[in-house]
């Protein structure tokens, strides 16, 4: 009985002749590609933010030694009953919204400056050229603004509403100037010179509380020697430098002053 020979199979397809072969017919294509994927990460790249990381190291209080008792506010806020304050609670307390809301409103980081640098977009914390303050005419809502100084005494401004889309004003620094929902003093600063006219600085506002849910989001609370330590580090990522170190200074500020009080 004849026997049928397995014949091997044919790999010439994948054979570095075939692939020489195939780049060099399609190179324009292959190239073009490369270039295009190349292109679009370096943009996805370029248009990230800078990100700097601030880490601080506070004690905290031993409320097993002290039977001092933690805030109602904030425990109630945690789930937590009063007089059942630890260490452990009290890495709860330096990481909740009430602690933090007090960090936003000191420091006022529920307003943001910020302008373009080629695709880039450059956090002006304490550098911004002017400042904008506002005071409600209605109920409370979040804005992002594009101010323009025209001059030592004039800028424009421009949002956009939901309405009407894009609309653009003409101000006078020091002068309110009303909007629809609300009015907004602008200001220059000290960072005010000849060079910041016709630069673009956006202002963006947002709720208390959306400025400290973020905050709380970039911020992480770990025990650096063990869950025994009365060591606590704080570790705080935001989009300039100077902001993650007032921000972590004001806490700990916050904390201890929360601490004074409860002894």
């Amino acid at each position: 009985m004849p026997v049928s020979v397995i014949q091997p199979e044919d790999n010439d397809i994948f054979s570095f002749r075939f692939i020489f072969s195939t780049a060099r017919r399609y190179w324009p294509w292959i190239l073009a590609c490369a270039l295009l994927g190349g292109g679009l990460a370096y943009f996805i790249c370029a248009r990230q933010g800078y990100l700097y990381q601030k880490t601080a190291r506070i004690m905290l209080r031993d409320d097993k030694q002290k039977n001092a008792q933690v805030s109602e506010i904030i425990l109630s806020d945690l789930g937590f009953k009063p007089g059942e304050a630890n260490l452990a609670n009290e890495s709860y307390v330096v990481k909740s919204s009430e602690v933090m809301s007090r960090v936003v409103k000191g420091l006022g980081l529920d307003v943001s400056y910020w302008e373009k640098r080629n695709i880039r977009e450059v956090d002006l914390y304490h550098t911004t050229p002017l400042k904008a303050e506002f005071s409600e005419q209605v109920a409370f809502q979040p804005c992002s603004l594009a101010v323009t100084p025209l001059n030592g005494r004039e800028f424009s401004l421009s949002y956009r509403a939901k309405e009407s889309g894009e609309n653009v004003l003409h101000g006078k620094f020091g002068v309110p100037l009303k909007l629809p929902f609300a009015t907004v003093n602008v200001c220059p600063t000290s960072y005010f010179s000849s060079g910041s006219m016709g630069r673009t600085i956006f202002v963006e506002r947002v709720s208390v509380k959306e400025a400290t849910d973020g905050m709380l989001g970039r911020l992480s609370v770990t025990r650096p020697d063990s869950k025994e330590s009365s060591l606590l580090e704080l570790t705080l990522r935001l989009s300039h430098p100077q902001k993650a170190e007032d921000a972590l200074n004001y806490l700990i500020e916050v904390y201890n002053d929360h601490s004074r009080r409860e002894k």
